[in-house]
């Protein structure tokens, strides 16, 4: 299923291995795009490499290493770059996180979910934004989660909401400050249940489903600075479109 022939584009995707990152993977695949997946180990690089049908490295590059450092994002950066011209970023990073009371935590629990939730993120941008900022045709997509709007929605998960609160706050900063640049920087809200797309039950979405709704947006070049709030009833309108 090809949107586009895609060929010129090599997208960088953070969370390769998290199920919203594979769909993604998948979906920009199919549609000839080069893609570069960043992992944090060579466990699961190879998980999901093996889950994707070990695509050829022509297809599918992959880099290890981490980013939480300034030293450690440029070393990513060299490495990431070494697949050619970076068009696009897909930056879908974070994990669950459902322990109790926010002030029950230590002070150590708060900074590790905090560098998962928001800081990679955070420095995701502050490496691999500047890179493509002046370009034609690049993108930068944030992908977030409904928690982040509103109260909490989860009992006992008040630290996703906070920080998926201020990663929202994030990318909106984000987007003014690049306003005048030729990047696209888009908010990519998921608001429901996105499960693998061979395990999928009732009230969830496919998470190959949803990937090609990301795809869209990174393919399409008719969305950009907004802050996109998708669902099960709008993903395919963004998969063909690229906007809403």
């Amino acid at each position: 299923r090809k949107l586009l022939n895609m060929a010129q584009k090599t997208v960088l995707v953070f969370g390769g291995s998290g199920i919203v990152g594979q769909g993604v993977i998948r979906a920009l695949l199919e549609n000839a795009c080069r893609v570069v997946a960043v992992f944090r180990s060579a466990e699961s690089e190879v998980k999901a490499k093996r889950r994707l049908g070990n695509p050829p490295e022509s297809a599918l590059m992959t880099v290890i290493g981490a980013w939480d450092s300034e030293e450690d994002a440029a070393t990513l950066k060299t490495n990431a770059c070494k697949a050619g011209e970076i068009t696009d970023v897909v930056s879908s990073i974070g994990g669950w996180w459902q322990k109790g009371p926010v002030l029950d935590q230590s002070l150590e629990e708060y900074s590790k979910v905090h560098k998962d939730l928001l800081q990679s993120h955070f420095m995701a941008a502050k490496t691999f934004l500047p890179l493509i900022a002046d370009k034609e045709g690049t993108s930068y997509t944030f992908i977030t989660g409904a928690a982040g709007h509103g109260g909490m929605i989860f009992p006992n998960a008040g630290f996703v909401t906070m920080f998926a609160a201020a990663l929202m706050k994030l990318v909106s900063v984000v987007q003014a400050e690049y306003s005048t640049k030729p990047v696209r920087v888009n908010e990519f809200c998921i608001h429901c249940y996105v499960q693998p797309w061979d395990a999928v039950t009732s009230g969830g979405v496919s998470n190959l489903d949803m990937g090609r709704a990301i795809a869209g947006v990174v393919i399409h070049p008719t969305t950009s600075g907004a802050s996109l709030q998708v669902g099960a009833k709008n993903m395919e309108k963004l998969a063909t479109t690229g906007s809403l």
